[in-house]
Parts: C-alpha cells; sequence; structure tokens
C-alpha cells in the first residue's frame, strides 16, 4: 500500500480552510506539556538509487511508513520528541534474476522549533537523528539467498506545518530529508502525516 504525498497534504490544507484562520494568541498553544503522537507516510528513496548500476533492469524506492512518538513541549517555541519508525521497504533487482530488498526500522529522536502564525495554526523545522536497523535479503537468479543485518545511524531536517483541533488534539503534515550527510543515493524523503494528544 502506497500514500500520495500530494493527497495527504491536500487533506491537511483542507482541513486548514474548512476551519478558518483565527488571530494569534500564545496562550492556545501548547505549552510546558507531554504530548503523543501517531503518523502514516511515504518513505522515496532520491531517484539515483534506482541508478547505482547499470544492470539494475526494476527499482522499487517507494513504501508506505508509520511512526509512533513521546513529546514534551517545553514553551511555544520548541520541544523534544522520541519514538519508533518502520520506513517500509525498498528493492532493487538486476538482469540476472537478483533481487535485493531492504527494510528500515528503529528509533527517533528529535529537536523541534514552531513558530505560531494563528491560535490554531503553525509552523516547524526539526533536527534530529534516526537509529535504524537496516535488513537487507538478496534472493533469485543462480544465487543462494542471503542476508546481512546492520545498524545505521542517518541525520534528518524537516519543516511542516501543525493544525490544533483544540481538545488537547492536534494534526501535523510535514517533509523529511533523511540521510543528509549521504551522497544522493543514500538520501530519503519522508512525508507524514500525524495526529497528536497533549496531556
Amino acid at each position: 500500500m502506497r500514500i500520495n504525498k500530494k493527497s495527504i497534504l491536500g487533506f491537511v490544507f483542507a482541513v486548514l480552510l474548512n476551519q478558518g484562520f483565527v488571530h494569534a494568541n500564545e496562550d492556545a498553544h501548547w505549552s510546558d506539556s507531554i504530548y503523543i503522537g501517531a503518523g502514516v507516510g511515504q518513505l522515496k528513496m532520491d531517484k539515483s538509487f534506482c541508478k547505482i548500476s547499470a544492470n539494475i533492469t526494476s527499482c522499487d524506492r517507494k513504501d508506505t511508513s508509520f511512526k509512533f512518538f513521546v513529546g514534551y513541549q517545553f514553551n511555544t517555541y520548541f520541544s523534544t520528541e522520541a519514538g519508533y519508525v518502520d520506513l517500509g521497504e525498498i528493492s532493487q533487482k538486476d538482469s540476472t534474476g537478483w533481487t535485493v530488498e531492504q527494510e528500515f526500522d528503529g528509533l527517533m529522536l528529535h529537536g523541534v522549533f514552531s513558530y505560531p502564525f494563528t491560535d490554531r495554526v503553525s509552523v516547524n523545522a526539526k533536527v534530529g537523528i534516526y537509529s535504524l536497523n537496516r535488513q537487507v535479503t538478496g534472493s533469485g537468479g543462480n544465487f543462494a539467498k542471503a542476508k546481512n543485518d546492520e545498524d545505521v545511524s542517518e541525520i534528518s531536517l524537516g519543516i511542516g506545518l501543525a493544525y490544533d483541533l483544540k481538545n488537547g488534539f492536534a494534526m501535523r503534515a510535514e517533509w523529511e530529508k533523511i540521510g543528509v550527510e549521504h551522497n544522493n543515493d543514500d538520501r530519503a524523503d519522508l512525508i507524514t502525516a500525524s495526529l497528536l494528544y497533549s496531556f
């Protein structure tokens, strides 16, 4: 199952337009509180991932991703988040029939900087790190099946838009670039829509 990133962002913006913008009021934003969240979206590897070798005949660089996280909002402008993420699976197949599949899941830690435009709408920027387990499986052709697990750490940067639904709930849509310290073939875009609840 794949999630279209345009549909995700379009849904969020439709909600914003339906509710309408109001004047900014800092007291309406979360502050000094713990919150939890869950999100779904799409991982998309850089297109160079499918051009690593001239022998690649098919390539799937997209998959559905999920994340679950907990955060602490220190004030209107800053929070920290930690959680679990399942980025999904990507694959490549070459002319010999050999197929390589890679699955990613692990932990994440981010600092989130927010700026409110109204008492319900804010933009945010985030920076953090993903500590992931990469499971690589090779099979097909005249080769024996092979499997390898390794731990990798990836730096990420992101921007997003949040909307306060009131009664402790909020919605957030965001884009992240994962692996900004690597060459293009090891970088990925992550588009997600999340629902948050503040205690």
